[in-house]
């Protein structure tokens, strides 16, 4: 599992009686996380450190490496967490922890204080469980910044609480060259495109001017990155998300608008004229969804359970965006570029695979309170997600139909009065510029935005929510008045 989240690294010859001695917390939040083949065992070990947590920090002691550590795997993987889940909660608790500290600075003793002659200016330096710990903090901090409509910081709707300095990124760049443990020279590649991950919401957000030379930046930063990895992307699967996650956002930010979200779908009536732009945005985004999903859909059976909660929301992220854009690709009609972009994405058999992936994952067991495993959540969610998106196909076929049937009565007509003028009998004619229900060049007048956002189906709780039923009205969007 630590390749999943390399910030914090367990000795192999470290004896579990050893590390519940020395660090009790780290030890019931890793034994809670590695126990997901048993489900009440987990959950009886997540409540006991949350009552663990909830002792030191009414009685302390608190600020220590033991308790950061323990938090950050328990938010690292909150999805295993007993309801109600306190992953916000958790994560505020480690950076309060960081900032008393003052693990995000050299250690040194403050100018302010300094009434020694400088003697605790050159201080030991945090050590390399400290620096882990740190790079951890802002990894998963970073994730809840402010994107309208999407995963964490750059896709569930928070507050970024922890900011990116090249003190961090120094250090992780150190801990590669040493490489104490394998995973240490993933940290600044990590660290780095999450950066970048920042970047591209910041220049959407609050520089919407310069946004294509920006942009354009990101994107070099990001393929020269690709391209000096030391390692294959399979030993990391923070790095290979983030590189489908960093890719998705690029060709999202061509519409200009929030990061990422399903009011992009909005923007395209701006560009409604131009067919050629809508497929280049239609393609680069539908390659960079599709690489984001076969991440999961690649993993070997069974493999599910050691996929970190960051890797979950933006997998989700990418399937309710991938479901609009499929749509929105079938609104184009049956043949066509759009028509091949479509089966390079192959929703139906994708999403088939992803709800049956997740109930083989998915256990009979329920714990204490009577709840599921987390994976059969997924799967009746996955489940209601194919079936939101069939009935949404099922009208534009329906649609289809209908247009074919309207085209072959006008044709009729055409023939009749064409046949009637060859034979002097003329009568008063007019040709309808467009049969009721034909499908026209691509017009915002016949979009509904309705059909791609659907507050039931806003994946950026789906991990956390209760399972409730969806309620999907396509009519209005496939009326052609």
């Amino acid at each position: 599992m630590t390749a999943h989240f390399p910030f914090v690294v367990l000795p192999q010859s470290l004896h579990v009686s050893e590390l519940a001695r020395d660090r009790p917390c780290t030890c019931l939040a890793v034994l809670a996380t590695a126990s997901h083949g048993k489900l009440k065992l987990q959950r009886s070990l997540g409540s006991l450190l949350n009552e663990l947590i909830a002792s030191k920090v009414a009685i302390g002691p608190i600020h220590s490496l033991d308790m950061l550590q323990g938090l950050l795997v328990n938010v690292a993987w909150a999805h295993y967490q007993p309801r109600p889940r306190k992953h916000t909660q958790h994560l505020h608790l480690a950076i309060s922890i960081l900032c008393d500290m003052r693990m995000d600075r050299p250690r040194q003793k403050p100018e302010l204080w300094d009434v020694d002659n400088g003697k605790y200016q050159n201080g030991p330096a945090w050590n390399a469980d400290e620096m882990r710990a740190l790079a951890g903090a802002y990894y998963l901090s970073s994730r809840y910044q402010p994107i309208q409509g999407t995963l964490s910081s750059v896709l569930m709707r928070k507050s970024r609480h922890f900011e990116y300095t090249s003190y961090l990124y120094g250090h992780c760049e150190h801990l590669g060259q040493k490489s104490q443990f394998p995973t240490d020279k993933h940290l600044a590649y990590i660290v780095g495109l999450q950066k970048l991950i920042e970047d591209v919401d910041r220049i959407m957000t609050r520089d919407p001017a310069n946004a294509s030379t920006e942009i354009g930046r990101v994107k070099k930063r990001c393929a020269e990155m690709r391209a000096s990895l030391p390692f294959s992307l399979h030993e990391s699967p923070p790095v290979s998300m983030q590189l489908s996650l960093l890719e998705l956002l690029i060709s999202q930010s061509s519409l200009g608008g929030s990061t990422f979200g399903v009011d992009k779908f909005a923007e395209i009536q701006g560009i409604s004229d131009r067919q050629s732009h809508l497929l280049e945005w239609l393609s680069t985004s539908i390659s960079a969804v599709q690489s984001l999903i076969s991440m999961v859909l690649a993993l070997p059976a069974g493999e599910e359970r050691p996929v970190s909660n960051t890797a979950w929301l933006a997998f989700y992220c990418g399937m309710a965006l991938a479901v609009r854009l499929d749509l929105l690709a079938a609104r184009q009609g049956p043949s066509g570029a759009a028509h091949h972009l479509r089966r390079f994405l192959d929703m139906p058999n994708t999403l088939r695979q992803i709800a049956m992936r997740f109930a083989s994952a998915a256990g009979d067991e329920v714990d204490a309170s009577g709840d599921r495993d987390v994976f059969h959540g997924m799967a009746c969610r996955s489940r209601r997600l194919e079936e939101w998106y069939l009935e949404g196909l099922g009208q534009l076929q329906s649609a289809d139909r209908s247009t074919e049937e309207d085209t072959q009565d006008y044709e009729g007509s055409t023939i009749a009065v064409a046949s009637s003028a060859s034979s002097g009998h003329m009568g008063a004619t007019g040709a309808p510029s467009q049969a009721a229900g034909m499908y026209a060049p691509f017009d915002q007048d016949h979009l509904d935005t309705g059909l791609y956002y659907d507050a039931d189906l806003d994946f950026a709780n789906v991990l956390f929510g209760d399972s409730q039923g969806y309620s999907v009205d396509f009519e209005k969007w496939t009326t052609i008045e």
